[in-house]
Parts: C-alpha cells; structure tokens; sequence
C-alpha cells in the first residue's frame, strides 16, 4: 500500500459559520481528509524524509511526542508501512491515552521521561541515551518534524493554498506545538499573507519562542500570535470551548480537534480580526478527543469523544486488516 497515493492537493471549502449573531466566513484546508488518523500535515513533514522515500526495513527510529500527538500516530503508521521499529520518549504512561493504545498495537515503544527533561531537550535538542542505551542506535528524528524534508512538506501545502485561491490577501490560522510548521509557512507565505498561530503549549516561553522564530525567519510583520484567556494548554479544554467546537461541528459537519486547529478557530472568531478573509488549516487530530473523554466528566467532550471514536473505528479497522 502506497501511503501517500491519496495526499494528492487537499480540498480548501469555504463556509459559514454562525457565532454570536454574526455569520463569519472562513475557509478549511483539509488536511484531515485523506485519512482522519493519520495526521494530516504531521504526514507532510515526513513524507520527504530519506528513512520514507528509501525505506529501509528493520530500522529503528526513536523521536519524542505526548499521549495526544499527531505526531506520533503519523510516524507510527510510517514506520508500519516500511517495516520500522517505532520508539518514543514521552512524558505520558502507555495507558494515558487512547491515542498510545493504539500505536502499541501497532508496535511502537513507549519509554517515560519527565517534563523537565522534555523542556531541556526542546532547547538543545534530544539524547534518547539518556533514557536507554538500546536507543543511541535508532535513527533520530526531531519532535514535529524538521529539516529539509519537513521543509518540503509545508511548502507543498503553502503552494497548494495559493493556488486554490485568487484576488486577496488572507490569513492563515494554525495550532503550534513545536513551531516547525509555522517557521516553514512563513518562510514560503506570499509577501502580503499573514500568519497567526495558536500555541498549544501553555506559557510565556513558548509564545516568545515563536515570536523569536518568525524574526528569525525575517517575517515578523506577518505573524501573530491567537489567545485564550485562561487555557491551560494540550490536554485541557474548558467546557466553553468545546462548546464552541461542538456548535461548529454542528453547523458544518467537520469536527476540529481539542488542542490545535480548534483552539485556533476558537480563538480567531473571538479576536477584533474574524471578519477578514482567513483560513484554517485542518490538520487532523480528532482521536485526542478520545483521550480526552476517557478522562472528563464534561458532557460535551464526551459527545466529541464519541463522535470522534464513531469516525475513526472504520478507519482504524481498515488500517490493520
């Protein structure tokens, strides 16, 4: 099975949207569709690295991701597909999420390390020896993704938006988790685009760091940063929220997932900008809804959970038969 044979251009549908009294008009980049578990633009970031392109079966890979990681379930099934050891580093347990259940059956390796240790190896990179000896052998590939081939990956989508659009200058909207997504849009965003990113990892570190990043990238005019007030970062969401997300689901039939593209909707159509022409680029990461309904008592994220695990049983059983 060709894994990429259905990334062809994804679609970018416009609709409306209800909230408040105002009817808002946003567009859907649907990196979702071409399979709801498999990551949508975490697949672009690594469709292009070396390990995929020339596979070689029996290698090992080692890289870092949480219990609710696109991330994760994407290189997951990657490596399945080219007959790869999977191993990650996480601050999560193997039983916190559906999510990890899941990648276990399909033979990835889970080792635990602390969120201190996680915080260290984002700045200077990360030493899976420090875990276990067995890992210095995998091959290393950074959390969220990076280098040219990830690089390659982001430009292709950025190409494909501009050319399903004409006329107008717009507005991406992204979720951030490590802010390799956003520094490669940037760098490849057309001159009078702008980019206005939700980070998804709470804190002021975070929100400077990629505010450092798009400097870096010599597009700091372009870029700004979504807010919440009160968001307490992945793995949390507030019952408003998800009422948000709930309504919008209702509305349009696309279910936004907890942490990233959803905060960052939830975010734009409560900011002083919503009426100016944006898109949301839908990355996928609907399964984090069941993780998330394993562990709330809020009605809402139950249903989401449900509605999520509806969507994703079809699929997950496709995937292994």
């Amino acid at each position: 099975m060709d894994i990429f044979s259905d990334f062809s251009p994804t679609p970018l549908n416009w609709i409306d949207f209800c909230y408040a009294g105002e009817t808002l008009q946003i567009g859907l980049k649907r990196d979702d569709l071409p399979c709801p578990l498999r990551g949508g633009n975490k697949f672009r970031k690594l469709r292009y690295h070396p390990l995929f392109v020339h596979p070689e079966s029996g290698a090992e890979v080692v890289s870092v991701g949480g219990g609710y990681s696109n991330f994760v379930i994407a290189l997951t099934l990657l490596c399945v597909d080219v007959g790869c050891k999977p191993h990650f580093i996480t601050n999560h347990r193997g039983e916190d999420s559906w999510l990890m259940q899941f990648c276990k059956e399909a033979g990835a390796a889970f080792y635990s390390t602390s969120n201190s240790r996680l915080r260290v190896w984002r700045k200077v990179g990360f030493n899976p020896g420090e875990i276990s000896e067995k890992l210095n052998d995998c091959i290393r590939i950074p959390e969220g993704g990076g280098g040219k081939w990830s690089e390659r990956g982001v430009a292709e989508m950025v190409e494909e938006i501009k050319a399903q659009v004409t006329g107008q200058s717009f507005h991406l909207l992204v979720g951030a988790g490590t802010g390799t997504t956003c520094r490669f849009i940037l760098k490849y965003l057309p001159p009078t685009w702008k980019l206005s990113a939700y980070p998804g990892v709470r804190g002021v570190p975070f929100r400077e760091f990629l505010e450092e990043m798009a400097k870096e990238v010599g597009r700091s005019e372009s870029f700004s940063l979504l807010n919440i007030e009160l968001d307490r970062g992945i793995g949390f969401i507030s019952e408003e929220e998800a009422g948000l997300i709930e309504l919008f689901y209702q509305q349009t039939g696309v279910l936004l997932d907890p942490f990233y593209s959803g905060k960052a909707l939830v975010a734009w159509v409560r900011s002083d900008d919503r009426k100016l022409p944006a898109i949301l680029i839908h990355s996928g990461g609907i399964q984090a809804w069941i993780g998330l309904a394993q562990h709330s008592r809020s009605q809402v994220v139950r249903k989401l959970g449900a509605i999520a695990t509806d969507k994703l049983r079809k699929v997950k059983v496709d995937l292994f038969l």
